[in-house]
């Protein structure tokens, strides 16, 4: 298909909705493939005119609730909270849905179904359909499917909408059209028939890639953190929101002294708040270990590199007593770079979000002179759990360290810190260093 064909169909969306909106000057376009408006609250007439309640169907249920803003800390948000619930049974529900409630999807989650259904209020508005959103018809649901296909829009972006479209009625009591249309199952493998991609491929972060990090000599502490920030991330199986998320109290070195083992000292424990499959925040400590080639020993350099950059743990910290908890007084451990006076780059930032963490990598790669096509954050992990496998290392154990739960059951029942952290120290065995 012709791609100017394509964009003439977008653009007549554009235009609809253009023509539609009483105050058109101030409508921002996202980037998204279908026509999407960034703010929704110039459709508000529209919903009205068409017997709907704006209240509802451009309500904005993507933003964190307080509990979720304290990240750990929420005894002291739900002192100052817990008061809305006084008085009636009524307000306590009123306040667990405000409160609780949001919290049966994350944060991204809801993000992400936000901005998918600002696509489906923004197509049903140049399709004069915003009455006919909430309960939604099987007939109105194929069209938007079929809109979406006909501009191209890839399997994961029209499934994302479906989502959108199911937290909508789940969260308001509703019937899904996807059920009555087919099923979420039947309906996905039909688009797959036809629309069917592979996926790019991303390759591992490997081992040679890990010693040529550590060997080099970076010029400046952004290329520093860059490296570090990628050798940390494949050693312990780091994704890139996991690696954004530590802070410099969170390297917890020489972790495994009282064990008496080999690994009692030039060690670390990484503190990861919150694995993926670890939403209850039970804890998960991935190892980095002793090199036995001094210019290979990451514990070192990581040590060198926060005196450099003039990062350390607060007097005020409060890590040891919440270890669960973000701490409220240290600062990042890879930071966002900040420009300073004379144009000096100090690392005294504030966190860097999960993308500009996924960005350290390919540019730390570069610097060593690998191509950085096909590597993004995800690599990282991949090449820790990969170059584990490759040197046989037991899938017992290469969970404790990435995190994944082969079996979540055993694993909150395999307690090895105190008294053989040896097997611990596989993965980073793996690599040689």
């Amino acid at each position: 298909m012709d791609v100017d064909v394509v964009e003439m169909r977008r653009q007549t969306f554009r235009s609809k909705v253009l023509r539609r909106v009483s105050s058109p000057g101030g409508i921002v376009w996202s980037k998204s493939i279908m026509p999407t408006l960034v703010k929704v609250d110039c459709l508000r007439e529209l919903v009205m005119e068409a017997g709907a309640d704006p209240g509802i169907l451009l309500a904005d249920f993507s933003e964190a609730t307080a509990l979720e803003i304290s990240d750990g800390n929420w005894q002291e948000v739900m002192m100052a909270i817990g008061g809305e619930g006084a008085g009636s049974v009524a307000k306590s529900a009123a306040a667990f849905r405000k409160h609780v409630a949001p919290s049966m999807e994350a944060v991204s989650t809801r993000e992400k179904a936000w901005a998918n259904w600002r696509t489906v209020l923004t197509w049903a508005a140049a399709r004069r359909a915003l009455g006919e959103l909430l309960p939604m018809s099987v007939e109105v649901f194929q069209a938007v499917t079929f809109d979406l296909l006909s501009v191209l829009a890839s399997q994961d972006v029209v499934k994302g909408v479906w989502a959108a479209i199911s937290y909508q009625h789940r969260h308001h009591r509703k019937d899904s059209p996807i059920a009555s249309a087919g099923g979420y199952g039947r309906l996905a493998k039909c688009i797959a028939r036809f629309a069917g991609t592979q996926r790019p491929m991303k390759y591992p972060v490997h081992r040679d890639m890990v010693v040529a990090m550590l060997r080099s000599r970076p010029q400046t502490l952004v290329q520093l953190r860059d490296g570090l920030a990628s050798v940390v991330a494949t050693l312990t199986c780091l994704r890139p929101g996991e690696g954004a998320a530590l802070q410099v109290c969170d390297a917890w070195f020489d972790y495994d002294a009282r064990s008496g083992g080999a690994y009692r000292f030039g060690t670390a424990a990484i503190n990861v708040l919150r694995r993926k499959n670890d939403q209850g925040r039970k804890g998960h400590h991935p190892r980095l270990g002793r090199a036995r080639d001094p210019a290979l020993d990451v514990v070192h350099q990581l040590k060198a590199y926060l005196r450099a950059a003039g990062l350390a743990v607060s007097p005020r910290c409060g890590k040891k007593r919440a270890p669960q908890a973000r701490c409220c007084y240290c600062p990042p451990l890879f930071p966002r770079a900040v420009r300073g006076a004379g144009g000096t780059w100090t690392l005294h930032g504030a966190a860097v979000t999960p993308a500009g963490f996924s960005e350290m990598i390919p540019r730390a790669l570069e610097r060593v002179g690998v191509n950085a096509e096909g590597f993004s954050g995800v690599c990282a992990r991949r090449g820790g759990i990969t170059t584990a496998i490759e040197a046989g290392v037991p899938e017992h154990v290469l969970w404790m360290q990435s995190g994944h739960a082969q079996d979540r059951a055993a694993r909150q029942y395999v307690v090895l810190n105190a008294t053989n952290p040896e097997l611990l120290f596989r993965t980073f065995e793996a690599f040689g260093l």
